[in-house]
């Protein structure tokens, strides 16, 4: 079964599509079992970045900055919040957990952001929350 996670960014970081595509570039820059390429949505003709990993499995990361994200996080978190921008990260199937590690990784990440609230689409529900609210 495929999971998606979701981060929303709360302070004003400055993120861009570009700047958050490298803070993923730079988790794996240590090793060679992940490529990474551009691709753009077929729909939004925006670019998003694609993972490779071990040449067969595959992590979507795509970075959004409109209005959506605020109505978004409003209805997971209940209320409204200044939210500008958040990542989406897409994992495909992995029925064998061979790519755990991947995840681990991009899950410690997540978390080790400040002002963020990281959600699962698949338990819907928030599993990290780094605000004081």
């Amino acid at each position: 079964m495929s999971y998606a996670l979701h981060v929303y960014f709360l302070e004003n970081q400055n993120y861009n599509s570009e700047s958050a595509f490298d803070s993923v570039k730079k988790l794996f820059s240590n090793t060679d079992r992940v490529a990474f390429s551009i691709a753009q949505n077929l729909f939004t003709k925006k670019d998003y970045l694609k993972l490779t990993v071990d040449s067969h499995y595959f992590i979507s990361v795509f970075f959004d900055d409109n209005a959506v994200v605020t109505d978004d996080l409003e209805y997971i978190f209940g209320k409204r919040l200044n939210c500008q921008a958040r990542m989406r990260f897409l994992f495909a199937p992995d029925p064998e957990n061979n790519f755990d590690d991947i995840g681990v990784i991009i899950l410690d990440y997540l978390q080790s952001l400040k002002e963020v609230i990281v959600y699962s689409a698949n338990q819907n529900k928030i599993i990290f929350n780094s605000l004081k609210i």
